[in-house]
């Protein structure tokens, strides 16, 4: 593919350099694209994925001293917001919330949330912004007075997926969506589980999270012009023992070698391992 085609040069630039490490990897973000999201958005309704239950679960159980402690007439802010569900359980506590700012990715799931949400809030003033929250996210002008108490939510187990430098990069941008005025920042965790089977099970049963993470190299190829064949590749999530966390990972089924943008890879039957930088997919080359 001609390169100047390219519209996203970041996402080019991100491959290229992912896939040219001797443990290649592809950062995680780029499978949220809208057919991505759509997908997570499954997965996190299969039985085996508990994440998505046990958030909601907490949510609903401890909603009324969540909202005590945010007080009225804050302004929340929600990076990767997704479907909402969970913030669906917060503003029916909520006292008189100023306004919601949900940041999302993904520019399909963002409208269907928002369109969803203000169907049960209609009187709620949404501010949604299409965006990566691991960028410098710029806030609409509206939100961003020194007199706005400003509250980051984010509840999900996310930020177990990062490594310990990014996590401090990530809460020190929150930081600065949060501001002055008293604002504050809420987030979520998974514990470590001694059945670490239950962990393998949300990452492995459904075909759905092959189709996720297949669905990294099918946008590759739709973007960046590659030409991955996706029937020789298989997922498997394995569990990290010594880290404490699932890898998403792609086995190559044959030797294949892949072209994108001029350039190509070697795909070979090695391992492969989570690393830095932030979030990543990793598959063996």
């Amino acid at each position: 593919m001609d390169k100047t085609k390219i519209k996203d040069e970041t996402f080019l630039f991100d491959t290229l350099h992912g896939l040219s490490l001797p443990q290649k990897r592809i950062l995680l973000k780029y499978g949220y694209d809208d057919n991505g999201s759509l997908l997570f958005e499954q997965i996190c309704d299969l039985d085996e994925y508990y994440l998505t239950r046990t958030e909601t679960a907490i949510v609903k159980k401890n909603v009324d001293d969540i909202a005590d402690v945010i007080g009225p007439d804050a302004i929340i802010i929600e990076p990767g917001s997704g479907p909402g569900t969970k913030t669906k359980l917060l503003f029916k506590a909520l006292r008189s919330p100023t306004a919601y700012a949900p940041i999302e990715i993904s520019s399909d799931a963002l409208e269907r949330s928002t369109a969803t949400l203000k169907e049960e809030f209609p009187d709620l003033s949404t501010y949604p912004v299409c965006a990566d929250y691991f960028d410098d996210v710029e806030l609409p002008r509206d939100l961003t007075s020194p007199t706005h108490r400003r509250v980051v939510y984010f509840f999900g187990n996310t930020m177990g997926n990062y490594e310990s430098a990014d996590r401090v990069e990530l809460l020190q941008r929150f930081r600065r969506l949060v501001g002055g005025g008293g604002g504050g920042l809420l987030v979520g965790v998974d514990l470590q589980k001694e059945d670490t089977n239950v962990i393998y099970r949300a990452y492995n049963t459904s075909h759905l999270l092959s189709a996720f993470t297949k669905n990294f190299l099918k946008r590759i190829n739709g973007e960046l012009g590659a030409d991955f064949n996706l029937e020789q590749f298989t997922h498997q999530a394995p569990y990290d023992a010594t880290h404490h966390r699932i890898e998403l990972r792609l086995y190559s089924d044959v030797e294949q070698t892949v072209s994108i943008a001029g350039r190509t890879f070697d795909v070979r039957f090695l391992p492969s391992h989570v690393g830095p930088p932030k979030q990543t997919l990793n598959k063996v080359y």
